[in-house]
């Protein structure tokens, strides 16, 4: 018998807003979004994985991703699914959608994915 009366227990924590694949360098003063736009997709895998086994070390077993370029997400979540990489519970959506419009830096790359500026007009 092991007395645990001492400690309290927490179901795994869920979190609603990830990005996954998304491995950006934490060093001060290197602006997040120029280091995703300048890192090929083959070199996201990787950090991803560290991403994901951070994650459920943190306590968080299901994540809700909310896009990846490349489908990168959908393929992180197979490869959890199967068994050949650790990580928590994907719920993912794939590539994003963007609206037409003008990007608020210049340079700015956005996402491959559809365009979605509302209803369609007749």
């Amino acid at each position: 018998m092991i007395d645990l009366s001492k400690y309290t227990g927490l179901p795994g924590l869920i979190d609603v807003h990830t990005h996954m694949t998304m491995y950006t360098d934490e060093t001060p003063g290197e602006p997040m979004l120029k280091q995703f736009d300048q890192q090929p997709a083959g070199g996201r895998g990787v950090p991803g994985s560290q991403r994901a086994m951070r994650t459920l070390e943190a306590g968080v077993t299901t994540v809700r991703d909310l896009g990846a370029d490349q489908y990168m997400d959908i393929a992180m979540r197979d490869l959890i699914n199967r068994g050949e990489m650790i990580g928590p519970r994907m719920f993912v959506c794939g590539t994003g959608c963007n609206v037409t419009n003008t990007p608020y830096k210049a340079g700015l790359i956005h996402l491959a994915g559809g365009i979605a500026d509302g209803v369609r007009k007749c």
